[in-house]
């Protein structure tokens, strides 16, 4: 298939019309409905939740759509059948996100115990955004390439960032390498509406994403005894 193409060589794609408009409307009813009555980790002007894969039933269809079945049959076409759930779930609303890669950086960076750019280091994230744009760069950016590519590697300075016009019902699955932000200014301001970030993890069933699913599950569980969440 394309996208896989489009995967290995610039570390994402965009996957087109994943999810009909009634479901992308009912993911937005539900997550308008969680952040103004539950709990929910407030910072970069917007609010997050993690880690509520199976574990908040408060979040309805959004607590179990790591498992529908579109996801999984994606995520084997880039990973092969033996990958598992890295346990990496984010919900964002209005959240600011500069330029970074998806590796335990911080307290967390000791959970990382091998070097992620060995050739069997593969753990993707796959995104959705409920809201489109296709016509605005409050998208996903990323730089393509990048995920090959060292931040001490001189030619990195070459490559060029780019938006990722999605639309609702859209996925982007990239490289959790690849260097990638989110929006640096609001879009609620200029919209007058919520913008929301749906993100999960997956990885090959090896030691790497072993390690990163500990330190993620430990990052996570500190956010959410923050919040005296389950």
């Amino acid at each position: 298939m394309e996208f896989i193409e489009d995967f290995e060589k610039n570390g994402y794609a965009l996957i087109k019309g994943v999810f009909s408009k009634k479901e992308n409307d009912l993911f937005r009813q539900i997550s308008d409905e969680y952040f103004a009555n539950y709990p929910s980790l407030s910072f970069e002007e917007g609010k997050c939740l993690c880690g509520y894969s199976g574990v908040t039933p408060e979040l309805k269809d959004l607590n179990t759509l790591h498992k529908d079945q579109r996801i999984i049959d994606i995520v084997k076409q880039i990973l092969g059948e033996d990958f598992i759930f890295a346990e990496h779930s984010d919900l964002h609303q209005n959240k600011l996100t500069p330029w970074h890669r998806d590796l335990l950086m911080g307290a967390w960076s000791q959970y990382q115990k091998q070097d992620p750019w060995s050739e069997d280091y593969k753990i993707i994230k796959v995104a959705t955004l409920l809201q489109d744009h296709s016509d605005n760069d409050y998208g996903l950016w990323v730089v393509p390439e990048s995920h090959n590519k060292r931040n001490e590697d001189p030619s990195l300075k070459e490559l060029k960032e780019q938006c990722i016009h999605s639309e609702e019902g859209d996925l982007i699955v990239f490289d959790q390498r690849i260097l990638h932000k989110g929006q640096l200014k609001q879009y609620l301001h200029e919209y007058k509406r919520d913008r929301y970030l749906i993100t999960f993890g997956y990885g090959l069933n090896n030691s790497h994403t072993g390690d990163h699913m500990k330190g993620t599950t430990a990052r996570q569980n500190a956010q959410r005894q923050n919040l005296k969440l389950p």
